[in-house]
């Protein structure tokens, strides 16, 4: 393993400076110094601070003039219900890339100006692409602050649903007058 040392007897061991310590009963300073042939070495110069690269301004990218491929993506692969994906596409917090046709995710500040974009891929072959847009203020991500439904609290899949993911649990925060999933 290296350079290191077993001394079987006594059941001790470790590198060239503690070999030197052990055998030659010096201190760390006059073992190193030892090993070194008497050198001191050399300093090395202390790195130059790097200087930060401007940032970017933030910019969204160009949105293409259909979320076909998003839609697609999103109820097919995540199974997201078609009225949750559209409640965010009409909120302008979600739409397709129109250069390579990703979901870009859109985060807002308190006034509803875009200051975060994550873009993911729709491709359901290969590896995955996920990239935060440059520029993006990473306080303010995608989120939905939903309302409670009569002052009830209720988790994924505390109601009886036949559909699989239908994700009535969260599309009733959006539209409360949505009763026909309401748990029994």
């Amino acid at each position: 393993r290296g350079s290191e040392w077993f001394d079987h007897e006594t059941q001790t061991g470790g590198h060239a400076i503690d070999f030197v310590r052990t055998h030659y009963g010096m201190t760390f300073p006059d073992a190193v110094t030892m090993l070194l042939g008497g050198e001191q070495g050399q300093c090395y110069p202390q790195a130059r601070e790097k200087t930060p690269l401007p940032s970017k301004p933030f910019a969204l990218p160009p949105a293409n003039r259909d979320m076909r491929r998003v839609y697609a993506y999103l109820m097919k692969h995540r199974h997201i219900d078609r009225d949750v994906i559209t409640h965010f596409a009409r909120a302008g917090l979600l739409y397709e890339d129109e250069t390579y046709h990703n979901v870009v995710f859109v985060g807002k500040d308190e006034t509803g100006t875009a200051r975060h974009a994550h873009k993911r891929s729709t491709n359901s072959t290969g590896k995955t692409f996920r990239q935060n847009v440059e520029g993006s203020d990473p306080r303010y991500s995608f989120h939905h602050l939903g309302t409670p439904i009569s002052g009830r609290r209720r988790a994924r899949g505390s109601h009886r649903c036949s559909r699989r993911a239908c994700g009535s649990w969260f599309f009733q925060t959006i539209n409360p007058r949505a009763s026909n999933h309401l748990p029994r």
